[in-house]
């Protein structure tokens, strides 16, 4: 039995208590690191993903680590927390899941070596916290204030050949599409061959998603439409909007052979789980087709003016609260007949532009979609929204320096609106010879898309963290330069400044021990094979040849360092051209930050689902 079960079992409770907690933690923590670190870097290996008589092959962090599983309940759910930590930055980034958990790793082996050691300075846990997040913030405000812009074409393809593991035809690809536009937009879609490649479509990207499988007609769970009318929302569709106003709306479209798009950033959750999947099989039953599609985007993610945008270039309002209100007010007063009606052909009418048109769309489950609206460049509201992006875009610039405006966010902002109004999608469409390449492929693409988008936006630093190891070198001592040490050398710190500047020791150790994994691979073969070997003889013992390898490590880091540059261990030499998102850097260092907290909490457990005396549940295990 468990021992971290001894106290629940004992008071027949559903706490468990600190030891156990933190032996619980660390261990699924442990066993996750130690597979996932044969990923790491590019003598990393892949990891064949069985299931049933399907298998997959990919080298991605977080595809390997989001198909982990562990029987144990318990571990099960301290998994789910370290997964949903990563779940973002692969969703912002493109990847950087098996950085952080080795980072986090090699963080928490230093932390503990040095825990005793840290206790003696702080009286209370939250000023550990409290450093912990100085530390962390100091750290990433360092890499985005030694972050560069990407300038040419050329820092564009090595960034994509970093992000792809090496596949010069995606960084080829995307180079080539950011030559033509630097805030492309890219959408992914299988191939009808067995070869990728790139096309340019003319429509609006707008990054809202089928939000059921039912919608979906292609194997990549999207769809193609044509002549469809469209609502856009601000605010959650609820059930009673849905039932007063869609619903009877639906049977006049329908009559009038239309059908009919929903663009919401929500839904209420029993209309979005179970509402819609009811009327869409209603509708298939008795009609033998579906005229309704609904979609959500994310509030949070989605651009400041994207949604009026949008509206304006399919000719619709959005639909606020109080226009939803309105809507519903003109239903019970003139019938749906009227008001739909009125949103079509009443430009007098309070509701008039609740339903714009598109001509074209592709929408996808996960990729968001594209919307096309023929002829519309000829339009006098377009072309004047145009001219507004472009002065919005011009007013920015002009109030930044030179320097900043390339790293601006508002500038970026203004820039990627002005390509997004210019109506030029890119469609990466993947193929290959077998699936389990396309899968592979697909994956390799939508990490370098998300990378190049990230760096973009934030400026590049060279790969393997040397950033964040310069800065805590120089963090730290800047904090010893605050004071001057008395007649026996000694200087004596605050309780802050203490934690603060052991913590980025503790945190440079661990990037060293990391970048030195990277570099000698999982099997500890990279280094080994660049030594000079002609000058060892039958009296070379194995320390020797220890030694030399601890020489080099300590030559290698001490020059990437200085000179700022990544030891490649292909070229064998520091090479310039091996960079990364800024973006990535902070992420990594925050999620390890957050990891190593929620490791070393020091606290109990309070597990709501049952605990009994079982301890297993049956589960399908994927192996790696």
């Amino acid at each position: 039995m468990p021992k971290y079960l001894d106290y629940s079992n004992e008071t027949q409770t559903n706490i468990i208590q600190q030891d156990g907690f933190e032996d619980l933690t660390r261990t699924v923590f442990d066993v996750i690191a130690t597979n996932l670190a044969f990923s790491l870097g590019p003598l990393g290996s892949s990891a064949t993903i069985l299931d049933g008589m399907a298998s997959e092959a990919t080298k991605d962090g977080y595809t390997i680590l989001s198909n982990y599983r562990f029987r144990n309940r318990y571990k099960r759910m301290i998994y789910t927390l370290i997964l949903g930590l990563c779940r973002k930055m692969n969703n912002t980034v493109g990847d950087g899941t098996t950085t952080a958990i080795c980072l986090t790793n090699e963080m928490l082996k230093s932390y503990l070596s040095s825990s005793d050691d840290l206790k003696r300075v702080y009286r209370l846990p939250r000023e550990l916290t409290s450093a912990w997040d100085n530390v962390t913030k100091s750290l990433k405000d360092y890499v985005a204030e030694h972050s560069t812009p990407i300038t040419t074409n050329e820092q564009i393809y090595n960034l994509a050949y970093i992000a792809s593991n090496g596949n010069a035809k995606i960084a080829s690809d995307i180079a080539n599409i950011y030559k033509d536009n630097p805030t492309p937009s890219i959408k992914q879609k299988d191939s009808p061959i067995a070869e990728s490649y790139v096309e340019e479509i003319n429509g609006y990207d707008m990054p809202t998603n089928l939000i059921t499988d039912l919608y979906a007609k292609n194997d990549d769970l999207s769809v193609d439409t044509d002549h469809m009318l469209v609502m856009v929302m601000t605010h959650k569709l609820d059930v009673d909007a849905f039932e007063k106003v869609i619903i009877p709306m639906m049977s006049v479209l329908r009559a009038m052979h239309e059908q009919l798009i929903i663009v919401a950033p929500a839904y209420d959750k029993g209309l979005e789980e179970v509402t819609t999947d009811q009327y869409f099989n209603r509708e298939i039953m008795q009609f033998g087709k579906n005229s309704l599609i609904m979609t959500k985007y994310s509030s949070s993610t989605i651009g400041e003016h994207q949604v009026s945008d949008f509206s304006t270039i399919i000719g619709a309002k959005p639909i606020t609260r109080a226009f939803m209100d309105a809507i519903k007010d003109a239903v019970a007063r003139d019938g749906i007949d009227q008001v739909v009606d009125d949103a079509l052909s009443d430009s007098s009418s309070e509701v008039y532009g609740l339903l714009g048109s598109i001509d074209k769309s592709h929408i996808s489950r996960v990729n968001g979609a594209t919307f096309t609206v023929n002829d519309i460049e000829d339009k006098d509201f377009y072309k004047n929204l145009v001219a507004r992006a472009q002065k919005a875009l011009e007013e920015a610039q002009a109030g930044s320096s030179y320097e900043t405006r390339k790293m601006s966010r508002k500038v970026f902002d203004a820039q990627t609106r002005c390509h997004q109004l210019n109506m030029k999608t890119y469609v990466w469409y993947i193929g290959a010879e077998s699936q389990l390449q396309k899968k592979i492929t697909w994956d390799s693409v939508e990490d370098t898309i998300k990378c190049v988008a990230s760096a973009s936006k934030y400026g590049v630093v060279p790969g393997c963290q040397l950033t964040l190891m310069r800065g805590c070198i120089e963090l730290r001592e800047a904090i010893r330069d605050k004071y001057t040490p008395d007649e026996n050398g000694n200087a004596y710190f605050t309780t802050a400044d203490m934690l603060e500047h052991d913590l980025y020791n503790i945190i440079n150790t661990a990037l060293q021990v990391l970048y030195l994994k990277v570099l000698n691979g999982p099997h500890r073969s990279g280094l080994i094979r660049i030594i000079d070997t002609s000058k060892y003889t039958e009296e070379t013992t194995d320390e020797d040849i220890i030694n030399d390898i601890s020489t080099l490590q300590d030559e290698i880091i001490r020059n990437s360092i200085t000179s700022n540059q990544v030891f490649d261990i292909e070229k064998v030499e520091f090479n310039p051209n091996i960079i990364t998102s800024a973006e990535l850097d902070m992420m990594v260092i925050t999620v390890a930050t957050d990891l190593i907290k929620i490791l070393t909490s020091g606290n109990q457990a309070i597990c709501l689902s049952e605990i009994d005396d079982a301890h297993e549940d049956e589960s399908r295990i994927a192996l790696s």
